[in-house]
C-alpha cells in the first residue's frame, strides 16, 4: 500500500494544502500498518525487496520532478468512462482519437542491402527502437515510425509492473497494425522469408498475425519463435499485419497484446524480419 500521489504532481506543497481531511502523520501511519499487517504471512526476502522499493519510491517522491511535453496529457489507465468523467480522454479538433492515424512508411532497400541481397529489421519493445541490422545496424526509435498503417492501437507502459507492450486503444472493439516491404523499385524479389513476433491473449482476446503478399495470405503465431513464410517467395512486396480483438468487458482492450515486454529486456527483440532477396 503506497500513497503515489508525489508521483503525479510537482506541486508539493500546493497538493499538502488541499489534503485536510486527516493528518499526514495518521495516514503515515496507517498505512504501515496496513502493509505490515498484510506482509506478516510473507517471507523474510519477499519483505526485504518490498521495503527495498519502498525506499527507492520515497527516494522519487522527495523530488518532484519536470514533467516531459508528452506526459502533460491525459492518463492512459483507469477505465475509459471514469476519465471520460474527468475530461482525460484526448481527442483532436477533429474529434478523432490520435491513436489511429496511418503512418506510410515502407521498408525499402538501402544499397547495402541490395549488395547484400538481405533485409534484416529487429524492434525491441523494451527500448522502443528498430534496428536494421543489415544496414549497420540503423536505429529509428518510436514504434509508429516505421509502421505502414495503424488503427485504435497504442503503446502501453506500466510503471508499476516495468512492462511495456502494444494494444487497442480504449473503447474500441479491434484494433490494427501493419509494416510493408516493397522492394520492386530495387529489381528484387523475396528468395525467402522469415518472420517472428511476440503476442500475449487473456481471456478471450484474440491476435490474429498475417503475412499478405497479392492474393497470398500466410499465418503465423505470436510465439516468439523465428517462423519460415516459404508461400511469399518470388513477390516483390508484402505487408505484415497483426489484428487484436476480443476481451471482456470495460478491460477488453487489454486483453489481446503484442510486443509485451519487461523493460529489464533491453537486449531480446520483440519483433523480427529477416528477408532473403533475389534478382526480379
Amino acid at each position: 500500500v503506497v500513497d503515489v500521489t508525489w508521483r503525479y504532481s510537482c506541486r508539493h506543497p500546493e497538493v499538502l494544502s488541499r489534503r485536510t481531511k486527516v493528518q499526514e502523520s495518521w495516514l503515515l501511519h496507517t498505512i504501515h500498518r496496513l502493509n505490515s499487517a498484510r506482509q506478516q504471512s510473507l517471507s523474510p526476502e519477499r519483505r526485504k525487496d518490498l521495503t527495498e522499493r519502498l525506499l527507492v519510491e520515497l527516494v522519487e517522491f522527495l523530488s518532484p520532478r519536470k514533467p516531459k511535453s508528452g506526459e502533460l496529457g491525459g492518463r492512459n489507465s483507469g477505465s475509459l468512462a471514469w476519465r471520460r468523467a474527468r475530461g482525460e480522454t484526448r481527442k483532436t479538433d477533429a474529434g478523432t482519437s490520435t491513436e489511429t492515424q496511418a503512418a506510410g512508411f515502407v521498408f525499402t532497400l538501402t544499397e547495402k542491402e541490395r549488395m547484400q541481397k538481405l533485409l534484416h529489421v529487429r524492434y525491441s519493445s523494451s527500448r522502443d527502437e528498430y534496428c536494421r541490422l543489415s544496414n549497420d545496424s540503423e536505429r529509428t526509435q518510436i514504434w509508429d515510425q516505421c509502421v505502414w498503417s495503424r488503427t485504435s492501437v497504442c503503446r502501453k507502459l506500466e510503471e508499476d509492473w516495468q512492462m511495456v507492450y502494444l494494444a487497442r486503444t480504449e473503447g474500441s472493439s479491434s484494433g490494427k497494425v501493419s509494416w510493408k516491404f516493397d522492394f520492386s523499385s530495387a529489381g528484387m524479389k523475396v528468395s525467402s522469408v522469415s518472420v517472428s513476433a511476440k503476442s500475449e491473449t487473456f481471456h478471450s482476446g484474440r491476435v490474429c498475425w498475417t503475412l499478405q503478399a497479392g492474393e497470398r495470405t500466410a499465418a503465423f503465431t505470436g510465439d516468439g519463435k523465428m517462423q519460415d513464410l516459404p508461400s511469399v517467395s518470388g513477390c516483390s512486396e508484402f505487408i505484415i499485419e497483426a489484428g487484436l480483438s476480443g476481451g471482456e468487458e470495460e478491460t477488453a482492450w487489454q486483453h489481446s497484446q503484442i510486443f509485451r515486454q519487461s523493460l529489464k529486456e533491453t537486449e531480446e527483440p520483440s519483433f523480427e524480419i529477416l528477408v532473403h532477396l533475389e534478382d526480379a
